[in-house]
């Protein structure tokens, strides 16, 4: 890689979706990046090279393998000589109610490790914790005209019902996941990291991918319909509403937001330290996913299911008088221009 204008940046889980955009956000800034993917011989990661290089960023950014940050030591050498990080610990799939507990333990260990591998590096200014907005609240137990903000935190114990579906371990797994973070960097008795410190809580993330997997037709549209945006696809292809993709949520945000924010918490080191950002200022429901893409593609109407036109919103939006989650702080980070849903 080049000489740094900005710095270099430290992203693990490049070739994912968020990880994509936050590369591509970074470069954009004028930052190198070094991405770690699990595999290098992966239909996505040469997808992202190869929209990475179109884009002229050929020589500004590397991507190398680390199977897994859940190890001890598994970031150390990547680390080195870099300015900022930024990760996403991940999910832990749940079968029983021994692993319940072993995937919580874990989830709690992978961000010391990644923790652990920062603080070897001194050059690091500052680190970026990828969270979600069922580390402030749990989608399901929302509190009726009750606005959450950071300052809040989701208290979920682990149910006896097992297996859990992947919302209920988002919202077990991911407040252990950061109470961890800010322990082992910012509890008692342990010694400042000397690099800033920001959690972006997240609600789902929607967008356009940076680049679709080098595969067939077939198997592309397979792995995009298991991303993030199943529910618009589903509704494009004429699946019923109420049946598309993950049920409504009341947390959403463009993915290209969201990368923007995790630059802002690094341009803007003195504002972010020490905070939870929450990034979910939007709310929506499938039967406006509906309209949205009726109108944006007139020629599938026959198809696009009508469902109930503007029920219990007005348009041209989705957004209701009340909001349960506050994202003006997000606002006030963020750099560049706002997209919407």
């Amino acid at each position: 890689m080049g000489t740094p204008q900005k710095g270099l940046v430290l992203i693990t889980g490049a070739d994912t979706f968020i990880g994509a955009h936050a590369a591509l956000a970074f470069l954009n800034r004028g930052f190198l990046v070094r991405g770690t993917v699990q595999n290098m011989d992966c239909p996505s990661v040469h997808g992202l090279r190869a929209a990475l290089e179109t884009q002229g960023y050929e020589g500004r950014f590397e991507l190398i393998e680390v199977p897994s940050i859940k190890m001890f030591g598994a970031l150390h050498q990547a680390v080195v000589g870099k300015h900022h990080a930024s990760a996403e610990p991940g999910l832990f799939p749940i079968v029983s109610a021994d692993e319940a507990h072993v995937a919580a333990n874990a989830a709690r260990d992978t961000i010391v490790h990644v923790i652990e591998s920062v603080r070897k590096e001194p050059g690091i200014k500052s680190f970026v914790l990828l969270s979600n907005v069922e580390a402030v609240a749990s989608n399901n137990n929302l509190k009726p005209n009750r606005t959450y903000t950071e300052k809040d935190w989701n208290e979920t114990r682990l149910p006896k019902n097992l297996p859990l579906a992947i919302h209920e371990m988002f919202s077990i797994l991911t407040p252990r996941t950061e109470k961890a973070f800010w322990r082992s960097a910012r509890g008692e008795g342990i010694p400042d990291p000397g690099f800033t410190m920001t959690a972006i809580c997240s609600g789902i993330c929607v967008g356009p991918p940076v680049s679709l997997p080098f595969l067939p037709h077939a198997a592309c549209m397979k792995s995009l319909r298991k991303s993030a945006v199943e529910s618009i696809w589903d509704i494009y292809n004429g699946k019923e509403i109420e049946a598309a993709g993950a049920s409504e949520y009341q947390a959403f945000v463009d993915v290209r937001d969201l990368a923007s924010l995790m630059v802002g918490c690094i341009v803007h080191p003195s504002e972010a330290d020490q905070q939870r950002v929450i990034a979910a200022s939007t709310y929506t429901r499938l039967q406006d996913v509906a309209e949205l893409l009726r109108s944006a593609w007139p020629e599938r109407a026959g198809l696009i299911k009508t469902g109930a036109p503007y029920t219990g919103y007005q348009p041209p939006s989705a957004f209701p008088g009340h909001m349960p989650f506050s994202g003006v702080q997000a606002a006030m980070l963020r750099p560049g221009r706002s997209y919407c849903l």
